[in-house]
Order: structure tokens, then C-alpha cells, then sequence
């Protein structure tokens, strides 16, 4: 399982991803809803494949960017890469949890 932890953006949560896909965008169906207009109905999309996430961007309006570069095809995610679309932005963090009493917020199992 993966982490991804909210940066910046409208009153989002921390998300953890579990499943080989999960579709992050506007519609109902997606595994993680952003309920914001500028954001697409399947904006982007994590893919686990032989145990490493990925990251694709679904032909998205406004685009999706991992560390400031326009995501073009699909990208394998690293420790602590920055996701950002539309007004938010989250960080990607492998195998980790949330701790409410570290002052990273992270506590890596």
C-alpha cells in the first residue's frame, strides 16, 4: 500500500492507495472523488504493476504533473515524488502511514 499526502489544495485527505488501479477524478465511480470542476470526470490514474506504482494522466483538461513536468504517457512514482493537478498537490510516499504525533506526519513500516 501507498501514501498519498495531501499538500496543498481545497480541504483534501490524505489518501492511502490499495489495488493494482485507482482512478483519482470528478466522477462518483473513481476510487478517490475530487469534487471540483477544474478537476476531469477520470483525471489520472495509479497503476500497481510488479509491485511499483505508476502514475498516467487520462486525457485530463487541465493536465497532471509529477515533480513540475507535464505527465506525458506513463511514469513509475519514487519515494516522496510530488503529484499536483489543477489547485492541489500531494506527495508520494511508499509503504507508509500516517502519524498524527511525528512531526512529518510519516511513519514508514
Amino acid at each position: 500500500m501507498a501514501l498519498l499526502k495531501h499538500i496543498s489544495g481545497s480541504e483534501i485527505t490524505d489518501h492511502h492507495l490499495s489495488g493494482d488501479q485507482v482512478v483519482v477524478g470528478r466522477h462518483p465511480n473513481c476510487e478517490i472523488v475530487i469534487d471540483d470542476n477544474a478537476v476531469s470526470r477520470k483525471h489520472f490514474q495509479f497503476v500497481l504493476m510488479d509491485g511499483v506504482y505508476t502514475i498516467e494522466d487520462l486525457g485530463s483538461h487541465n493536465g497532471t504533473y509529477v515533480n513540475g513536468e507535464k505527465l506525458q504517457g506513463r511514469v513509475v512514482l519514487t519515494e516522496g515524488d510530488e503529484i499536483s493537478f489543477c489547485d492541489y498537490m500531494f506527495r508520494f510516499y511508499n509503504e507508509a502511514s500516517v502519524d498524527i504525533g511525528n512531526e512529518s506526519g510519516l511513519v514508514f513500516q
